[in-house]
Parts: structure tokens; C-alpha cells; sequence
């Protein structure tokens, strides 16, 4: 199992864009992210003068969550797609996660939409009443339900919501391995399993380097130019 935080960045660091202060940037309020991941709307542009400070910064591909009730709890949530500019900015309530390389920004936006997860969430809001907020820490020591996959830097969910699987089951099933399976929920029960068939052609076959001919030079030992000196 892997955590939050080794499948994307959260909260990264700001870059500093070379803008002029009137530069537009787009702009996005809690208002223009709709629930249940629903879509965001980029259309609103501000100068870069009055953004560049007090707000939250992301870029396309990033994954934005609202981070206080009731907007974290309705699934406020969105990717980020392209810009005019290369970031964007919006409404100090949003958590940032960037995806690592090889990790597909749905992927964590379906895994963070799961109603267990919201629920942690809330259990560990910490502020008033009616503006409760999810810290950071929680996403980052949050384990994601996935396997880890080295060859290619992506991962493959053990299990999904029936509404994940009607949105992403071609990705899901190229992210298993062979022989791996999923478990398809509904409501939190399980509902089906998909599993990857077995293996039936390698890319290499034993042996196939028969009868190859090889060479090795004749001073395939001896040491480098660059190092005769430390070796006299």
C-alpha cells in the first residue's frame, strides 16, 4: 500500500512566473469547481498583480480539492486542464496534489472521491464550526489502495466504485498486471472482480542469443586514461 504522498506531490512549492503585472492568469473561486467532480470552469481571468500573492497556484494535470466542509464533504474536486498561462490561481481553500510522473491525475481524483475517504477526512478537520479544515498532513500519511508498478512508475487500484470502473475501466485494466485483479464496488460492497488474463507471448524467448557472436576487446580491463596518473 502506498501512501498519498508517494503517488503526488502535495501542495508543491510555487513557481515564479515571468509575468508582467498585467499579465491575465486564469482564475478559479471555490464556486467555479463543481461537486461529485463534476468540472471546473477556467473561464475567469485576473492580473497577474493581483494574484501573484495570498492565493493558491496549480497547474494543468493538478488535482485540486477543497480542504474545508461542507465543500470537501460534496466532493469538490477538479483537474486542472489546460491554461492560458503556465499556472493558474484560485481560492485559498483548495489543496494542491501533483501527480508524480507516471500517475494519472483521474486516477487520484476517483481515489479521493471514495466516501471512506471523505469521511477520514473529516475526522480529522480541525477549526470552527461551519469551517472545518482538512489539514495537509492528513493527504500526505493518507494510504492510497494501490500497488505499486516500478516498470512503468504507475499503480493499479485493488479496488474502484462501480462509477470508476463505467469512467476508467480501459485504464484500470492496462494498469493491472497479469493475473492481478480488482474488485468492482457498489455502495461499498463488492459487486464484481476483474481479473487480467495470464500471460500467453513473451517479448524475449530463452535461448534466443544461441549461437550470437560476441566480442570483447582485448582491453576491455584496463584502465581509463584518465586515471593513469593515480595509478602509477
Amino acid at each position: 500500500m502506498d501512501r498519498l504522498d508517494a503517488i503526488a506531490f502535495v501542495n508543491p512549492k510555487k513557481l515564479v512566473p515571468d509575468a508582467q503585472p498585467d499579465e491575465r492568469f486564469n482564475f478559479v473561486p471555490m464556486s467555479a469547481v463543481t461537486e461529485e467532480f463534476g468540472g471546473i470552469d477556467i473561464s475567469a481571468l485576473r492580473p497577474f498583480s493581483e494574484v501573484q500573492n495570498g492565493y493558491t497556484q496549480f497547474q494543468a494535470g493538478d488535482v485540486i480539492s477543497a480542504k474545508i466542509t461542507p465543500c470537501m464533504e460534496n466532493g469538490k474536486m477538479a483537474v486542472v486542464p489546460e491554461l492560458d498561462n503556465v499556472c493558474a490561481y484560485g481560492s485559498t481553500e483548495f489543496h494542491v496534489l501533483r501527480p508524480r510522473p507516471g500517475i494519472s491525475s483521474q486516477w487520484i481524483a476517483y481515489y479521493l472521491l471514495q466516501s471512506r475517504i471523505r469521511r477520514d477526512a473529516k475526522r480529522n478537520m480541525t477549526g470552527s464550526a461551519g469551517h472545518n479544515e482538512k489539514q495537509p498532513q492528513v493527504g500526505r500519511n493518507d494510504s492510497a489502495s494501490c500497488c505499486g508498478d516500478e516498470t512503468n512508475g504507475g499503480f493499479a487500484m485493488t479496488s474502484v466504485t462501480l462509477e470508476q470502473a463505467q469512467a476508467m475501466l480501459p485504464e484500470t485494466v492496462r494498469q493491472l498486471q497479469p493475473g492481478e485483479e480488482i474488485t468492482i464496488t457498489d455502495h461499498e460492497q463488492p459487486l464484481a472482480q476483474v481479473r487480467k488474463a495470464p500471460r500467453t507471448s513473451w517479448p524475449c524467448k530463452a535461448g534466443s542469443a544461441k549461437d550470437s557472436i560476441l566480442r570483447i576487446a582485448p582491453d576491455f580491463d584496463a584502465p581509463l586514461d584518465e586515471f593513469r596518473e593515480y595509478m602509477e
